[in-house]
């Protein structure tokens, strides 16, 4: 079944109210883009973030009076006409729509990513290949800080280590380890939805159940591992930071991502009194910092 989609452009100040007008007249629901490409890096978990330039997309059912939500709307809020377009929005299966335009990536050496559907492998003779789904989580590679966590995971010797994905997302990190050999992982997660995500991707990879463990934070019991990869924002890195050494072997690995350019500093003064060889390595605005647990 189609539906109607009202696209409303309108300003931070308005945001809420045109928000809650679009409820009123009948959305069936309500989300929001930025039209202008302004970045929110890190918001304030207490503060919801609202781009400068925000636009309201409303759905609402195909068969609805399109001429009377306009005209409510227009009586609700100090817009006018040019600020809403209508579009059809064919009914699809919207899990499973991104891989349709997702392209199969490759990093270091003939290491492959897939979405699950894709058919006809373009990955070389002998290549290693990761199929995908991310479901609600985080975490296919195409942002940059994933790459530069993958890039390192396959340029790195993984073979029967033993592994945590901290902030697992999609799981794709960890399995990346175990495709290259890694005996046994650990994912946690605060999301359930990123903790269901890994365990179908950990599936999908025909990964042994008695090869990982998947949980919660408060459910993580905490022995140290050979390698820790963990791709999230630079404040939970900070707060965090002896407690992640603590979960790494002497002698073992770190590979941490999540980090703009402007904060690896910080970074790198919370984890030296723990870590020797503190290496960085940038992609666009994001950083990759790596270390050996001293």
């Amino acid at each position: 079944m189609p539906w109607l989609e009202l696209r409303v452009e309108t300003t931070a100040q308005e945001y809420q109210s045109i928000e809650d007008a679009l409820f009123s007249v009948g959305a069936l629901s309500v989300t929001t883009i930025d039209a202008k490409d302004s970045p929110i890096y890190e918001p304030d978990p207490d503060q919801p973030p609202i781009w400068p330039d925000p636009i309201l997309v409303g759905l609402f059912d195909s068969d609805v009076d399109s001429a009377a939500i306009q005209k409510a709307l227009l009586s609700f809020c100090n817009l006018s006409e040019s600020n809403f377009r209508w579009e059809i929005l064919e009914d699809r299966v919207w899990e499973t729509e991104w891989m349709e335009h997702f392209q199969p990536m490759c990093f270091g050496d003939n290491f492959w990513v897939y979405a699950e559907k894709v058919t006809e492998p373009i990955a070389e003779p002998g290549a290693t290949t990761l199929l995908l789904d991310p479901g609600l989580a985080f975490g296919t590679g195409t942002h940059p800080t994933t790459a530069l966590c993958l890039e390192w995971v396959v340029e790195n010797d993984c073979l029967n280590k033993n592994i945590i994905d901290y902030g697992c997302g999609t799981g794709v990190l960890g399995i990346a380890a175990f495709l290259r050999g890694a005996s046994y992982g650990s994912f946690v997660d605060i999301d359930p939805q990123a903790l269901t995500a890994t365990k179908k991707n950990l599936e999908r990879n025909q990964v042994n159940a008695t090869q990982y463990h998947i949980c919660l934070p408060a459910s993580f019991e905490r022995e140290p591992a050979d390698i820790l990869l963990t791709n999230i924002l630079s404040g939970p890195l900070v707060e965090l930071a002896e407690s992640i050494a603590g979960l790494v072997k002497n002698g073992g690995h770190l590979c941490l991502s999540g980090i703009l350019h402007s904060q690896k500093q910080e970074i790198l003064g919370a984890y030296q009194p723990w870590f020797n060889n503190l290496a960085v390595k940038q992609s666009e605005d994001w950083l990759r910092i790596t270390g050996i647990r001293s």
